[in-house]
This record gives structure tokens, C-alpha cells and sequence, in this order.
């Protein structure tokens, strides 16, 4: 009796070794599955790895042991991603189905981004700066408004989030300086000042923008211009002051 084997294994149907080399495994191979690519102007389906499909082949992957007899590639689904930085983006994923689950889109409409600051158009920005200039301490206590005048007085470099939203804290000397900002659905800068020694906040100012209006991807994905602004702050600790946020 022959003994047929793929990639080093024994093939079994059922509980006894296969008879045949193509028993179970019919036309798909171990690890492989369906792949909708580009051959020249041209969507095929070939069984392929996720590996070779993504990168190789600059495809799409409709994962392990699926078969290209159950995939339109020039046709798409509405799929929902988590991006690397946490944030769920909607998109059309090529490859559509018959399935009840598929709302069919067109996948040759822009794609949103997928990964960086995906509510943004391009996928970026990484940083910006935010910085106040003009702003003049009035709490009644000239040590302090010294401290608030130098502190808010600044630029800071902060790391946005894939939503296009960023907070860090800045420690200096007895106090904290927290500083936000956002691109996207919220276009909102505060720098606030914080007493480590209270815990609450002794000085701060703030600037709203203008929002703007998104465009949406294929399956629904808000997309924001996400551009530099500026204006006048508010604040209850002292006068004066221009907010902006800068290096979109």
C-alpha cells in the first residue's frame, strides 16, 4: 500500500492514511488560501500565503484555507480593521462574497488609511507642536505667575494616536504641564499647569477651532483635512495668549 504525505506528513481521511494523494486536500494546500491580485489590469484569484498574497504579490489575503471559488475580486465587502495603534477603521475589502454578511462596496474607490493616524488624510501626522506665545500670568501671586508665565509661554512636542488625538505630560521643577490636542472630530489645544504638591491645576489656556467637515471613505470612514490652526486663548489665570498647533 502507498503512503501519501504532504510536507513531511502521513494524509489521513478519517482514521485510516489517505489512498490518494488529493483525498482531503482537493485544490487547496496547507497554510495557503484564496489571494485577489493585480495581474496587470487584471483581478485573479490564485491559492496563495498570506505572506506571498500581502507581499509579494501586493494582494488580498481572504485568509487560511479559503478558496477562490467563493470570492469575486472585482467586487468588495465593507470589513472593519483594528489599526496598530487600537482604532477600528472601516473599509472595503476586495474579494466580494454572496455571503448575507457582505455589504458590497467598490474597491476601487480610495481606500481610508489603515494604520497611522487613520483619521487623517494620508495617515499622518505622528507629532505636533503645540505652543502659546503673548499669554500673561494674573493670579495675584507674582512666584507663580513667573512659574505660568515661562511654562505656558513654551512649545511642546506631542505624539498623536490614531485617532488624531494626543495628551502628554511635561514634569518640570514642582509641577506638571499637560498638554492635548486633536486634528480630527475634535480640534481642541490646552496647555494646564498642574501644582504636583495639590494635585489641580494652577494656570492654563485653551483654543477651539473652527471643526471640519470630513469626507468618507467607501464603507463610511470619517477622513479629516487635519491642518495647522491657531487663534486666541482662553484662560482664568491671566491675559492674553495665541494657542496654535503646528507640523500637520
Amino acid at each position: 500500500m502507498s503512503i501519501f504525505t504532504f510536507n513531511g506528513q502521513w494524509l489521513v481521511s478519517g482514521s485510516s492514511p489517505a489512498v490518494a494523494g488529493d483525498c482531503c486536500c482537493g485544490d487547496e494546500e496547507p497554510g495557503k488560501g484564496a489571494c485577489c491580485w493585480d495581474d496587470n489590469g487584471v483581478w485573479v484569484c490564485t491559492q496563495e500565503s498570506e505572506e506571498d498574497c500581502e507581499q509579494a504579490l501586493g494582494g488580498t489575503w481572504q485568509g487560511k484555507d479559503t478558496n477562490c471559488e467563493d470570492f469575486d475580486c472585482n467586487e468588495g465587502c465593507c470589513d472593519t480593521i483594528t489599526s496598530p495603534g487600537g482604532c477600528l477603521v472601516s473599509y472595503c475589502r476586495r474579494g466580494g462574497t454572496d455571503s448575507y454578511l457582505c455589504v458590497p462596496c467598490d474597491p476601487d474607490l480610495p481606500l481610508p488609511p489603515l494604520d497611522g493616524t487613520t483619521d487623517c488624510e494620508g495617515g499622518t501626522p505622528a507629532q505636533v507642536a503645540v505652543a502659546c506665545t503673548g499669554f500673561s500670568a494674573d493670579t495675584g501671586d507674582p512666584a507663580l505667575d513667573a512659574v505660568l508665565n515661562t511654562l505656558i509661554n513654551a512649545s511642546y512636542q506631542i505624539d498623536l494616536n490614531c485617532s488624531a488625538f494626543g495628551e502628554e505630560d511635561f514634569p518640570s521643577g514642582g509641577y506638571t504641564v499637560r498638554v492635548s490636542a486633536g486634528l480630527s472630530n475634535v480640534r481642541t489645544a490646552i496647555i494646564l499647569v498642574i501644582s504636583n504638591v495639590t494635585n489641580s491645576g494652577v494656570g492654563s489656556v485653551s483654543f477651539s477651532a473652527s471643526p471640519e467637515t470630513p469626507s468618507l471613505a467607501e464603507c463610511g470612514h470619517p477622513v479629516y483635512p487635519c491642518s495647522d490652526y491657531s487663534g486666541s486663548a482662553s484662560s482664568g489665570s491671566g491675559t492674553g495668549g495665541t494657542l496654535s498647533v503646528s507640523g500637520v
